[in-house]
């Protein structure tokens, strides 16, 4: 059986965490910690760092600020900050970006939400 980056053409992995994983935002980070413990963090860090020290397998990070339980508006964007005091984004949101990061590489490769 054959890995992803040994793949032709590889699968997309796409990864949904958190903000603050990445670095995308210290406070965030600190907050987390506190209230899942720093070991749960830690296992969204290192999936985080493997999945974009990969090179050859496209992927998409995905870390929304927070979910929200209202109807979405198809608007979403990348970080222009650290991500600290984002929006909050309509979990219906989230899922038409997954769908969207599938279906085009403009999303490739790069982190945030």
């Amino acid at each position: 059986m054959q890995t992803a980056a040994e793949q032709s053409n590889p699968p997309k992995c796409l990864f949904l965490s958190s903000i603050g994983c990445g670095g995308t935002s210290w406070v965030v980070k600190q907050m987390l910690q506190m209230i899942g413990g720093r070991s749960s963090f830690a296992y969204y860090e290192r999936a985080d760092a493997r999945i974009s020290g990969e090179e050859k397998v496209p992927y998409v990070l995905v870390r929304p600020a927070a979910l929200k339980e209202k109807p979405g508006n198809g608007k979403y964007r990348l970080f222009q900050t650290d991500g600290t005091f984002e929006r909050p984004i309509a979990k219906e949101d989230v899922a038409a970006f997954l769908f969207d990061a599938l279906e085009t590489d403009e999303w490739n490769c790069k982190g945030g939400f």
